[in-house]
């Protein structure tokens, strides 16, 4: 992202969880300690009291010369949680609070089952998959999937429409070799589409895939 033009390509990244807990910020939180131009965005506004706003996913952030001879965009990472999270806290005018521990009573998406309609009825969480789906459907998007087996049947139809774009890639890390026919059973496939891939461990002489391996292929380091 860093090394991108910027006037081509944003240097964005995204990162989509259903999962409500910490360890995506508290990652964040040990990177940032470091010397690193990355912005981390998570939707926030405000100061002490931290509100939740899908407006704020569009934000850039760029460096200036001092003259304003320049403006250099700064690379991002945008975090979007569409089940909720433990820190998320509704006020009492019915605003996301953002909060930097676990709350009492946070808002998530329980699961129930009914997964989709709470979703859908929703603000907040129809906020963020909306994002999800604007993202799938820009031209030339790449979408890595891990640890996500598709059986939130909503996502999953919102996964075979962006599919029928030909430019989007789905990139998915099976952790077992068994994975993959779950996965294309989950997302109704009979036959692959040709731009929906498949990373699996016997591929790469191991017998499970785990996040440290997704790095290491990322980076180009695997053997």
């Amino acid at each position: 992202m860093d090394r991108s033009n910027s006037r081509q390509t944003p240097r964005e990244a995204n990162l989509f969880t259903t999962n409500y807990d910490l360890f995506v910020e508290k990652a964040v939180d040990i990177v940032l300690k470091e010397q690193t131009p990355l912005v981390f965005n998570d939707g926030a506004r405000g100061y002490f009291n931290r509100y939740l706003d899908s407006s704020n996913f569009n934000r850039m952030v760029a460096y200036k010369g001092l003259n304003n001879n320049y403006i250099d965009e700064l690379p991002s990472l945008t975090l979007i949680k569409p089940h909720g999270s433990v820190n998320w806290e509704k006020s009492n005018d019915g605003q996301v609070i953002i909060r930097n521990k676990v709350v009492g009573n946070p808002v998530v998406v329980p699961p129930t089952g009914r997964e989709g309609e709470e979703t859908f009825l929703n603000n907040h969480f129809h906020d963020m998959l909306r994002v999800f789906q604007l993202e799938l459907d820009k031209p030339e998007s790449v979408l890595f999937v891990l640890g996500f087996s598709f059986q939130d049947d909503h996502i999953a139809r919102m996964i075979r429409r962006a599919l029928e774009n030909r430019r989007l890639i789905i990139e998915c890390f099976c952790w077992s070799d068994e994975d993959k026919d779950k996965y294309l059973s989950n997302l109704k496939y009979t036959e692959q589409p040709n731009n929906l891939k498949f990373i699996m461990p016997k591929e790469l002489g191991k017998e499970h895939l785990y996040l440290s391996d997704l790095g290491d292929i990322l980076l180009g380091d695997f053997e």
